[in-house]
């Protein structure tokens, strides 16, 4: 029997509690002395929850009274019933209890964290029979068949080594790999004839750098056109040349005064820009800068509409000339000026 201590200086709690109470000299507060009842009743609830699971009490094991509230759950959850351990093998203790488990429908027990069902000689019959073996299993015979459908495959199936045709759509799955030189056609449904070959060369075998190529075919098989691809990014036709990407092409625009042209570099990567403006001349020798700054000084050609020169034949000179502007003199009327500039960038 379990009850709440009847010891001197127990206090009553809001539920109806006798607890124990710290003594505290301060505020007049005896505390609650132990007493041998209330020590044995602990000590002598727990021997006999762990005698009732079937476990010899041993006050140097601290597990028992979990091992008792295991055995009783199993207990409640599957109705087992007690049982002696069985050791599988040498060393190898099966478990302390034998359950019935719902899941299996029969005896088991728990080895390590698994558990194990026990099955009855009429429960093995519906597990392994020769029947079912039959049926998931072939028969030497049936693997012989195999062998002999396997070699007549292996001598009919179409090698890929030349000569080979496919008929239907073909599907891969994955990428399509070629050792060498690959060559690939497609022919014209109406006259039979190949209309386009692809093909594709390893770099590095002294075609031009052709690494991949696109012909255009006609019904009588000689060549039309052919695209390449270089190594280098470049695309050509035999027919045109190299094709122009979108920024190869020239950049046009106004610029103050003017306007301006870049036509974009060859494999040498420059680029070369022609400036086209009016400038004001206010006083002679003026340094007059570029709408756009070019890498080096550039090429220049300036004049005034051509009207005469007053002094000595010289009507207008440019010199001096930087990346960033040109010098003007003007030997007589002072005004707007057209300088035409052309360089790299």
């Amino acid at each position: 029997m379990v009850d709440y201590t009847k010891a001197s200086g127990a206090v009553v709690d809001a539920q109806g509690r006798r607890q124990f109470v710290d003594r505290n000299d301060a505020l007049g507060i005896q505390g609650t002395y132990l007493n041998a009842d209330d020590l044995n009743q602990n000590r002598n609830s727990l021997v006999d929850a762990v005698t009732a699971a079937g476990i010899t009490p041993d006050g140097a094991d601290e597990t028992q009274v979990t091992q008792a509230m295991q055995y009783f759950g199993k207990k409640a959850a599957s109705g087992m019933v007690s049982g002696s351990p069985g050791v599988l093998a040498e060393g190898d203790v099966a478990g302390a209890i034998l359950y019935y488990s719902g899941a299996g429908k029969g005896p088991a027990f728990i080895y390590g964290g698994t558990t194990v069902l026990l099955l009855t000689s009429s429960d093995l019959s519906s597990y392994a029979t020769q029947d079912w073996a039959n049926g998931l299993f072939a028969t030497l015979t049936q693997l012989a068949d195999e062998i002999a459908r396997a070699k007549e495959a292996e001598a009919t199936k179409a090698n890929l080594d030349g000569g080979n045709t496919f008929t239907g759509q073909q599907v891969f799955g994955g990428n399509v790999v070629t050792a060498g030189t690959a060559h690939f056609e497609a022919y014209d449904q109406k006259g039979g004839q190949a209309s386009t070959v692809f093909g594709a060369y390893d770099p590095g075998t002294g075609n031009d750098n052709v690494e991949a190529f696109f012909n255009i075919i006609n019904s009588a098989r000689t060549q039309v056109q052919q695209f390449m691809l270089m190594g280098s990014g470049r695309i050509a036709s035999s027919s045109l040349g190299n094709v122009a990407f979108e920024s190869q092409l020239p950049q046009t625009g106004f610029v103050t005064g003017g306007i301006y042209s870049i036509v974009k570099g060859d494999t040498s990567g420059v680029s070369v820009m022609s400036l086209s403006f009016v400038a004001t001349i206010t006083t002679r020798n003026q340094f007059v800068p570029f709408p756009m700054a070019f890498s080096s000084a550039p090429i220049i050609n300036v004049n005034n509409g051509g009207s005469a020169s007053s002094q000595g034949g010289v009507q207008i000179r440019a010199y001096g000339a930087t990346a960033l502007g040109v010098y003007i003199d003007i030997a007589d009327t002072l005004g707007g000026v057209h300088i035409t500039a052309r360089g790299s960038v």
